[in-house]
């Protein structure tokens, strides 16, 4: 192997990883990481699973708009903070998604295309909405594989097209979960905290929503609610 190829596999199994921690505790939190890193990579795999019916889209930009949008949707204060929050981590999401899976197209003829709601093949519907019903909505998912479970909070659906690609591509931008690196078990529930990492992935990778709820008198700690399935 070349030095330069050293340094690439440097920077995204330890330089990135590390960045994208709390910095304590921080070693399961990259492994954490570059597992995730070999699910994309298993996402290349023809899925089983198909996602449809997007439904109500709420924004439409090019790929170039990108700052100008983000821009513009931090600066309204009509928009729910956690689609800001969302826009705010777009492009780094996006940016690690399309390396993991070295996908080519047409830079200048991106077009995104934001939704509130989206069917998956579980027949759950995943939904990222301010308000529902007077409510606020967004959902929490699950995005699995042969060996563990990675837990999310979607922030935004989206529909991405180009020039190169054979077909738009459906993703969500997840926050995800981190598990309590704890021994003690409770309620029998997955322990969760909500760390500050944020990826696009194929939203036939998502296998269904759960119900995750906050752990009373803790801050940020959860619990995955396993009673309700």
């Amino acid at each position: 192997m070349s030095t330069e190829t050293y340094e690439t596999l440097h920077k995204k199994s330890v330089k990135t990883p590390y960045r994208m921690t709390n910095k304590r505790n921080y070693v399961p939190q990259m492994l954490t990481t570059v597992r995730r890193q070999y699910l994309a990579l298993k996402q290349k795999k023809p899925m089983i699973r198909r996602s449809s019916g997007f439904r109500n889209l709420l924004w439409e930009f090019k790929f170039t708009e990108i700052e100008t949008t983000v821009s513009k949707i931090k600066q309204d204060t009509d928009i729910h903070h956690l689609y800001k929050e969302g826009f705010d981590n777009l492009y780094a999401g996006f940016e690690e998604f399309l390396t993991e899976n070295e996908l080519e197209y047409d830079y200048e003829s991106g077009h995104f295309k934001i939704y509130s709601s989206v069917a998956v093949e579980s027949t759950d519907i995943i939904r990222t909405a301010g308000t529902f019903y007077g409510n606020e909505w967004l959902s929490d998912v699950v995005v699995s594989s042969e060996e563990t479970a990675w837990y999310g909070k979607a922030l935004l659906l989206l529909e991405f097209s180009a020039k190169g690609l054979k077909e738009p591509v459906n993703l969500a931008l997840l926050r995800w979960y981190e598990e309590v690196q704890e021994e003690e078990i409770i309620y029998d529930c997955p322990r969760l905290w909500l760390a500050d990492q944020y990826t696009c992935v194929y939203l036939d990778s998502v296998d269904m929503s759960v119900h995750i709820i906050p752990r009373n008198n803790c801050e940020n700690e959860y619990f995955v609610n396993t009673y309700i399935f």
